[in-house]
């Protein structure tokens, strides 16, 4: 699987799935943008990415509520 020059962004990356999904997208050469209510987590998951993979170098961790909208929309339009 190759990613490199994508941009993936990843529901509940801070944990579980969505970490081992954050992780191995990253691994393929993605950029990945973690989104989790979770901040904390979210954030050592991209740090932890960054650490490892400084060749690729693109882990973000933006906290979001995935259920609102209104909130998504202002988070990706920062992100852009």
């Amino acid at each position: 699987m190759q990613l490199e020059g994508k941009v993936a962004t990843i529901t509940g990356g801070g944990s579980g799935i969505g970490e081992a999904t954050a992780r191995l997208f990253a691994n393929h050469g993605a950029k990945v943008i973690i989104a989790d209510w979770n901040e904390t987590e979210a954030s050592r998951v991209a740090n932890e990415i960054n650490r490892l993979l400084t060749a690729n170098g693109g882990a973000y961790a933006v906290k979001t509520e995935v259920s609102s909208e209104q909130l998504w929309v202002q988070r990706k339009m920062r992100l852009c």
